[in-house]
């Protein structure tokens, strides 16, 4: 009886253990079954990955391909540019040192003046002396600009003989400064009757001269041109740009069409050059292909990309037809009809002086240093009013003699 009853216990673990086998395999069998099917979902997936990677790598390497025939048809074009800025520019920096040479030696005769009155313990006479040493400097400084200037043009000129058409004025009619005429008196006393001057105050005066050089219709193409140059920048300064160069103002006949360099605040930069003519004179296409040619030259010559840099043309009288065609052609934009406006042309200068002392110097537009003067210092500012620039703390340049 027992034994039938262990029989009994063995058969049903057997079909319990079989029953376990069964699940079991069926188990391995739905679990096989599913890698399967997620392996060759997989594998499908991994063809697809490859399919577009090969894909992806035709693109790259016809991209490449088109890229590098562009880099190299570009390195082409501009290889004769980049050659010849080059050479322009390793003459161009000789040209300072020449300048200075040629300032020295047509001064030369001032300080044989002051040599010779330079002895003994007068009081009188050693004053003379340094005002005589104070004119050559200024002398010197006058005929060096100008040297530099003409000897600059006149390589431009043999190098780029089209940039004959574009100047306005016969370059060698330009006024060459004698020393002989060298004012020994402040240049305010040219809008200033001397009753006026001896009874106004230093702001009065400077104020009175100032507006009457602003309403004066004697200025000078220079100056008119100059006036315009800063009026548009003032106009960007207070548009919220980032930073204004006045290079027309600061490097005159050497700006290549550069008036004013634009900083903006997203890093871009604009090119503007100022047109202020004759109302009955039109703007010809020639200035709008010199404009585009030195805005592409500033973006090779500080290697910024070309479509940060855009070129602004600003006059204020009209462009011709052709040359409205060649504006849109060429992208460069044009602002037509721009009068002169008012702002701030009083220069309110830091610096130091002789001794390294700092100074705080204010110069009005027709004084010597005006146009050599750079507002570089934090704390430079332009003033409207003489007023506003001595109430700030700042003093008239005294660069005048026998006063």
């Amino acid at each position: 009886m027992m034994h039938n009853k262990h029989k009994e216990w063995i058969d049903y673990k057997n079909r319990e253990l079989n029953e376990n086998i069964v699940s079991k395999n069926k188990e391995i069998d739905e679990l096989s079954k599913k890698y399967r099917d997620e392996n060759n979902i997989l594998q499908k997936q991994i063809a697809l990955l490859n399919n577009k990677k090969a894909e992806m790598a035709r693109q790259f390497e016809d991209e490449a391909r088109r890229y590098k025939g562009e880099v190299e048809k570009l390195n082409k074009q501009l290889a004769p540019r980049l050659a010849l800025l080059e050479v322009a520019g390793s003459n161009l920096t000789a040209i300072p040192y020449m300048a200075g040479i040629m300032a020295d030696y047509e001064t030369y005769g001032i300080e044989n003046l002051a040599a010779s009155l330079n002895w003994g313990f007068d009081q009188q006479r050693l004053k003379k002396v340094k005002s005589i040493r104070s004119i050559r400097e200024d002398a010197r400084l006058i005929v060096e600009q100008n040297k530099g200037a003409q000897y600059q043009l006149a390589y431009l000129l043999e190098l780029f003989p089209g940039l004959q058409d574009i100047l306005e004025t016969d370059y060698q009619q330009l006024p060459v400064v004698s020393i002989s005429a060298l004012e020994d008196r402040d240049t305010i006393h040219n809008y200033l009757s001397k009753d006026e001057y001896e009874s106004l105050g230093s702001a009065e005066r400077s104020q009175l001269a100032l507006q009457r050089y602003i309403d004066s219709h004697t200025k000078t193409k220079w100056q008119i041109g100059r006036d315009y140059e800063l009026y548009i920048g003032y106009r960007f300064s207070q548009s919220g740009v980032k930073d204004v160069e006045y290079t027309g103002e600061e490097l005159r006949l050497e700006d290549l069409g550069r008036d004013l360099i634009v900083h903006q605040q997203n890093g871009d930069i604009i090119i503007v050059q100022c047109k202020y003519w004759s109302e009955s004179k039109t703007i010809h296409e020639k200035h709008i292909t010199q404009l585009y040619g030195t805005t592409m030259c500033y973006s090779i010559e500080k290697n910024i990309p070309v479509e940060s840099v855009r070129c602004l043309l600003v006059t204020n009288t009209t462009l011709s037809v052709t040359a409205k065609r060649m504006a849109q052609q060429l992208n460069v934009e044009v602002w037509e009809n721009i009068p002169m406006g008012d702002f701030p042309r009083i220069k309110c200068n830091n610096g130091k002086d002789e001794y390294g002392c700092n100074t705080k110097i204010y110069h009005l537009p027709f004084d010597q240093q005006y146009d050599y003067i750079k507002m570089k210092h934090k704390d430079d500012f332009w003033a409207f009013t003489a007023q506003e620039a001595e109430q700030a703390g700042y003093r008239r340049a005294m660069r005048w003699y026998g006063d």
